[in-house]
C-alpha cells in the first residue's frame, strides 16, 4: 500500500493521462523533423530521475532523452557517476551542463531537502548552486566526466553558473578553468 494513497494515485494519473500523451505526440513530430528533445531532470519535475527519462522514452522512443545537470542528482540523493551511466549506456544523455552545489547541514538539518526559499538567499536555504569545485571536489568531477566518456557521451559541456556567492564572469572563468583540466579530448 502506498501511503498517502492519492501520491500515487495522482502520479499515475498524471504518467497515463497527460505526460505520456503529451510527449507520445511531440516525439513523433520532433522525430519526424530529426530532432531529439533532452528532458532536464529536476527535483519537483514529473521527470526527476533516471527511471522517469527511461519511463518515457521506453514509451515516447528515441527522440526522448535528457539534459544531464550534476547538481539536480545531488539534490535529490541521486549519485550523479551512476546516473550519468545509467543513462549515457542506454543513449539518453543529449545534453550535459556542469553547475556545481553544496549543503548547507545546519539549514538542512531545520528545513529538509525540499527548500522552497528564495535562491538569492544562501545563507537560509539547505542547499544552493556552487560554481564547479566549490560544491564538490575537482575528484568528483573527474569522475563524472569519466563515466561521460565510458558511456560515450561525445556531445558539448555547457556550463552553467548560478553561484550566489561568485559574480557571474569570475564564476564562469573558474569553472572554465577548473573543467579544462578534467575534459577528456581523446
Amino acid at each position: 500500500m502506498y501511503w498517502p494513497p492519492e501520491y500515487y494515485e495522482i502520479l499515475q494519473w498524471q504518467w497515463e493521462q497527460k505526460v505520456i500523451p503529451y510527449w507520445r505526440e511531440m516525439g513523433r513530430y520532433a522525430a519526424s523533423r530529426g530532432v531529439r528533445i533532452g528532458i532536464e531532470m529536476h527535483e519537483g519535475f514529473t521527470v526527476h530521475a533516471p527511471s522517469d527519462v527511461l519511463r518515457l522514452r521506453q514509451a515516447v522512443g528515441e527522440a526522448i532523452g535528457c539534459s544531464f545537470d550534476a547538481s539536480h542528482m545531488w539534490t535529490q540523493g541521486i549519485d550523479p557517476v551512476a546516473a550519468v551511466k545509467i543513462l549515457g549506456f542506454a543513449g539518453a544523455i543529449y545534453h550535459f551542463s556542469t553547475k556545481d552545489m553544496m549543503f548547507s547541514k545546519d539549514n538542512l538539518n531545520l528545513y529538509g531537502l525540499l527548500d522552497p526559499k528564495p535562491h538569492e538567499q544562501p545563507q537560509y536555504r539547505s542547499w544552493f548552486y556552487r560554481t564547479i569545485g566549490y560544491g564538490h571536489d575537482l575528484k568528483t568531477w573527474s569522475d563524472i566526466i569519466s563515466a561521460l566518456q565510458l558511456a560515450g557521451y561525445s556531445g558539448g559541456i555547457h556550463i552553467e553558473q548560478h553561484d550566489p556567492l561568485i559574480p557571474a564572469l569570475e564564476g564562469f572563468t573558474k569553472a572554465a578553468r577548473n573543467l579544462r583540466e578534467l575534459i577528456i579530448r581523446g
